[in-house]
């Protein structure tokens, strides 16, 4: 496709992903400059106990266009991510993972709606997974948590914790809160009410080859769990 004006960050929390992570890097520059003249591949190191922030560090001493950040603890994606967007100079933010689940050639996909001549004004882009196989405990969790968050705040998406496109704007305008990974559903919702307009595209995913997948961790799912209710609380009660 034609390049296009909007500059693209890349924003990519990684935790324990010293066998992803140049990968994902390369694989962001490579497409990247397919897109756009004007990129920035975004880490966040969220308190890697491993060779993660030393292997993304290396790449950014040779390219300018990739940036290091780092915690120095595991605090978790939404403060991972929160991080990154302070960093991010571009006006189109884009969120995934560096667990090479996401092929960055479909981003591509994401990008029509944000145009310049595009009459739908669209905001955000949800990138919903079209081939997952997932365990059934995974399944089972999935749908558990699709079910609350439209029993809970009334709004239904079709796969909400997947990869995004975000115009610049949505978070000047709302702010993340959860630490974990809540954030997502949390910043829909805020968007959501502040008019934002939201569309879905079919995108690819991937099986994880290398790494530890940490989402059906019980104790992270507790903790989204009792985050999702702390949010709802606090709309309920703190309008």
């Amino acid at each position: 496709m034609t390049k296009i004006k909007n500059s693209i960050s890349i924003i990519m929390p990684a935790y324990n992903e010293e066998e992803n992570i140049e990968e994902a890097i390369t694989s962001s520059l490579e497409n990247l400059c397919k897109l756009t003249s004007n990129y920035e591949v975004i880490i966040v190191n969220d308190g890697s106990v491993d060779k993660t922030f030393e292997r993304a560090t290396n790449i950014s001493k040779n390219n300018p266009a990739v940036k290091v950040l780092s915690l120095v603890k595991n605090e978790g994606m939404g403060s991972a991510i929160r991080l990154g967007i302070k960093q991010a100079k571009s006006n189109l933010l884009f969120i995934t993972c560096a667990d090479n689940q996401f092929n960055i050639a479909e981003l591509d996909k994401f990008l029509p709606p944000f145009l310049d001549m595009n009459v739908d004004n669209v905001d955000i882009v949800i990138g919903t997974r079209i081939n997952r196989k997932y365990t059934l405990f995974r399944k089972v969790n999935t749908r558990v948590y699709n079910f609350l968050i439209w029993l809970l705040f009334g709004v239904r998406f079709k796969d909400p914790s997947w990869v995004k496109l975000y115009k610049r704007e949505v978070f000047d305008k709302i702010s993340i809160t959860s630490p974990g990974f809540f954030w997502d559903i949390e910043t829909l919702i805020k968007a959501k009410r502040e008019g934002f307009k939201i569309k879905e595209v079919d995108v690819s995913s991937y099986p994880r080859t290398r790494g530890v997948a940490h989402g059906s961790n019980p104790i992270k799912i507790v903790k989204t769990f009792f985050n999702m209710v702390h949010f709802w609380f606090q709309l309920k009660f703190h309008k």
